[in-house]
């Protein structure tokens, strides 16, 4: 039994990890994740028929190969690390909340006075 129920799991393995660098993609490019570490993809992907072809091909990184190479090697960790996707995610909607949920602060303080 043990070994019918984790073939299914094998089996559907690279599925996962396709929909999760696929996810990593679009939160590159949607720039809630960046940094150093993270390839720089354009966030201005415009496309009047709303194609998901013209998207693909129109999008990509920025920069040359260094940046294709990160690219490959987050999508390979977003493939391979079944938690490393949905915990990004997580920690973005935390993130959101908290701000949301926090009262409006005031840009700046001037002493009265001045």
């Amino acid at each position: 039994m043990s070994l019918y129920n984790g073939m299914l799991s094998v089996l559907l393995s690279p599925f996962v990890g396709a929909i999760s660098a696929g996810l990593l993609f679009l939160l590159l490019v949607g720039h809630f994740i960046s940094g150093e570490l993270f390839p720089t993809v354009p966030g201005d992907v415009t496309s009047t028929t709303h194609d998901l072809r013209d998207f693909i091909l129109h999008s990509g990184t920025v920069g040359g190969w260094r940046n294709i190479a990160k690219l490959i090697v987050w999508s390979f960790l977003a493939g391979f690390a079944e938690r490393l996707v949905p915990d990004t995610l997580t920690r973005i909607v935390d993130s959101v909340q908290s701000q949301a949920n926090r009262p409006p602060q005031p840009v700046a303080q001037v002493p009265p006075g001045q």
